[in-house]
């Protein structure tokens, strides 16, 4: 069996190794225009060549008809009913009809210098009929067959976009019953095999908001800090670093807990959960949320055309940004007081002027005004004595779900896609978040 897939796939990488020839015509149903020309230059097969009597060329149909114990008339009669099959499918057109003759010829005659063009069309078929799981899976295939090919920039919006609807489609009680596993290693498939396409980056941001709805908050700041460091320019920065301190801001558990939190990074590799757990330095979720905040208002302050576009976002992050504030004033003047109750003024003090750091908050004005009751003077170089001081309650800063219009899925093409400019594009617009606490933390 692996003998038999070795050479199917050999026959195909073969098929993508001489250019040059122009293909045939394609079917009407599959001709979309535009940018994609009626004649798409097809790699064909090696033939063989030399001298009558000769030996075959390395690697072409007659070698490989050797190969497979062909003798060259049963070789000559394969090749026949191949030609007549793509003849049959070119001439076809119902999509769906189509797809299972391509289907049957890149099956059947690997060897066939149509094989690879066939298997292409056998996806661009199926996406046609909106068939996206079964359209993913053929393209897939073809290109982990044939990495190099003429339908790089068709290939990938093909997935992206059935990625995008079998998601679209999967909310709900559906979830409960179908995996969204396909669509996302789709997305993840598009961003690793294409990662200068038009598509790398959108498919970053939409498995982060993904994660993100779903509650899988390390996932989600994996993915939004991937797509930040790997695409610091791509158009969905600003939106991508919103959702990395929402997903900061909500994997928060309370003031208890604010130092118990590992920040990974995406470039490294983890083989193992204690190296997870050790990888990287513990942080604060509230800090985290607070320098995502205000590096989105830094650099979008530098963009006048990003600023009026993102109004609403900026006045999110402005708000969001005093509220976390306000949050880390409270909790040192929380600490701050424990302190002056147990007598010790000097660590009060220190903690008073952590607290009063934040003087645009309304606890860090009602820690300035403490520590000039207790005749504050400038901070000590160091931060706080080792006596731990009792848990309070904890303080939760949660993200306001953001109204987002709904973006209407677009009807399936009528024809092989053609890849619209980069300044046209859109995505699913980010989940709003979700509520907490989560169930199980009330």
């Amino acid at each position: 069996m692996h003998a038999t897939r070795a050479v199917s796939i050999l026959a195909l990488l073969l098929a993508a190794g001489c250019a040059g020839v122009e293909g045939p015509e394609l079917p009407d149903w599959l001709d979309g225009g535009g940018s994609n020309s009626s004649r798409r230059v097809v790699i064909p097969n090696q033939v063989a060549g030399g001298a009558p009597g000769a030996e075959p060329l390395p690697g072409s149909s007659d070698a490989l008809a050797r190969a497979q114990g062909r003798t060259p008339e049963e070789q000559a009669q394969r090749t026949a009913e191949a030609q007549a099959l793509w003849q049959r499918a070119n001439q076809t057109t119902n999509p769906g009809a189509a797809a299972d003759l391509y289907q049957e010829l890149a099956s059947d005659f690997p060897e066939s210098p149509n094989a690879a063009e066939a298997m292409f069309r056998v996806g661009a078929a199926r996406y046609r009929q909106g068939e996206w799981n079964a359209a993913i899976e053929s393209l897939v295939t073809y290109m982990s067959s044939i990495p190099v090919n003429p339908y790089l920039a068709e290939v990938e919006e093909m997935l992206y976009t059935s990625a995008i609807r079998m998601l679209n489609t999967s909310g709900g009680l559906q979830k409960l019953f179908v995996s969204n596993e396909r669509p996302l290693n789709t997305l993840d498939f598009v961003a690793a095999t294409f990662p200068a396409g038009n598509y790398a980056d959108d498919a970053l941001l939409r498995i982060a908001q993904y994660h993100q709805q779903d509650e899988a908050w390390a996932l989600a700041v994996l993915h939004y800090k991937e797509l930040l460091i790997r695409y610091p320019d791509s158009e969905w920065s600003f939106r991508a670093r919103l959702g990395l301190a929402d997903s900061y801001l909500q994997r928060d558990q309370g003031d208890p807990y604010h130092a118990g939190f590992v920040d990974l990074d995406p470039r490294e590799s983890y083989e193992t959960e204690q190296a997870q757990t050790f990888g990287a330095d513990v942080k604060s979720s509230l800090r985290m949320a607070l320098e995502q905040y205000e590096a989105f208002l830094e650099r979008i302050e530098l963009d006048p055309a990003r600023q009026a576009e993102y109004a609403q976002e900026v006045a999110y992050a402005r708000r969001m940004r005093g509220q976390v504030r306000n949050a880390l004033a409270a909790k040192d003047l929380r600490i701050a007081r424990w302190y002056r109750g147990q007598g010790d003024t000097q660590a009060a003090r220190t903690y008073l002027q952590y607290a009063a750091a934040y003087g645009d908050t309304a606890n860090g004005r009602a820690a300035a005004a403490e520590l000039a009751a207790l005749g504050g003077g400038r901070m000590p170089g160091t931060r706080a004595p080792t006596v731990r001081p009792p848990t309070a309650p904890p303080t939760r800063v949660v993200p306001p779900t953001r109204a987002v219009p709904t973006r209407t899925a677009p009807p399936p093409p009528q024809a092989t896609p053609v890849r619209p400019p980069a300044s046209s594009r859109s995505v699913p617009p980010p989940p709003p978040p979700p509520a907490w606490p989560p169930e199980g933390r009330r």
